[in-house]
């Protein structure tokens, strides 16, 4: 997959007015784009709501503090997420008001823009950042939790068929994110595809990448009812340990096909380069 940089964005998506709900595994999913739907940013009341119209999916932080901020890349808007706030503080952080139950158990897709950075300019990027999770650590709420782990530099997936037990497949995060710090850090679209029965996949920029560990197994994965977090561990104990930018996720029922993975991908990208 290459990226070309003198077509404008629409020409290289699925034409004027496309939208995420135009794939059917979105559709029949949820997605959230940083772009739009979002109200109240700065007060009590914010809303950062799921663009399917699954209103129990909407993201949420009364916390004023914890609240990430707003970015522009791209001429898209993405979420800012700092591992401290304050001298102390725990953290943005953005989940459900509830529980969420997806509704479905096979294939499924989580497909997102995602940049990673340490706290402090020039520093190393350590401990564990969690991506996107849908479970809690009670038997029966575990499904899916994504992070990345700065200190082995690892991607780390896993899931559960019964809400209890875990499989995890983990890959090599080494080349994605440099340590060092600031914002001059890359943009990854990343792709994580599980089939049934069969296994998952992780692409990152549509590069399939080598698996480190090889569990997942399962003929299904659990229809948990538990929050979904985006940017943080539904526990709320466990806030990202590096700051990271998101752009627009989907976590699709079912796996799109390559075709509108592509125009997901340039969908709101923020890098100004598209890929074909």
């Amino acid at each position: 997959m290459s990226r070309a940089s003198r077509r404008t964005r629409w020409e290289l998506a699925a034409g004027p007015g496309f939208s995420p709900a135009d794939v059917p595994q979105v559709a029949a999913g949820f997605w959230w784009d940083p772009s739009a739907g979002v109200t109240n940013l700065g007060g009590t009341s914010f809303n950062w709501a799921e663009r399917g119209g699954h209103t129990a999916a909407d993201q949420v932080q009364t916390e004023v503090a914890k609240q990430p901020s707003l970015i522009t890349n791209g001429g898209a808007k993405q979420w800012r997420f700092v591992t401290t706030v304050g001298t102390g503080g725990t953290g943005s952080r953005l989940m459900t008001a509830g529980n969420v139950t997806p509704g479905w158990t096979g294939n499924t897709y989580l497909g997102l823009w995602h940049r990673l950075q340490s706290p402090t300019a020039n520093d190393s990027i350590s401990g564990a950042s969690t991506i996107f999770n849908n479970q809690l650590t009670g038997a029966g709420q575990r499904r899916v939790s994504f992070t990345h782990n700065g200190t082995t530099e690892i991607y780390s997936l896993s899931l559960s068929a019964d809400g209890t037990a875990l499989q995890t497949d983990t890959w090599d995060a080494s080349v994605d994110y440099p340590n060092g710090g600031g914002a001059d850090q890359p943009w990854h679209w990343l792709e994580w595809a599980f089939t049934a029965g069969v296994g998952v996949s992780l692409f990152v920029d549509f590069v399939t990448r080598a698996h480190t560990t090889t569990v997942i197994n399962l003929a299904s994965i659990n229809n948990t009812t538990a929050p979904i977090a985006i940017g943080c561990n539904t526990n709320a104990a466990a806030v990202t340990s590096n700051n990271q930018d998101l752009g627009v996720l989907v976590y699709a029922n079912g796996i799109p096909s390559l075709a509108n993975r592509v125009r997901l991908a340039n969908f709101r990208n923020p890098t100004g380069v598209l890929f074909t």
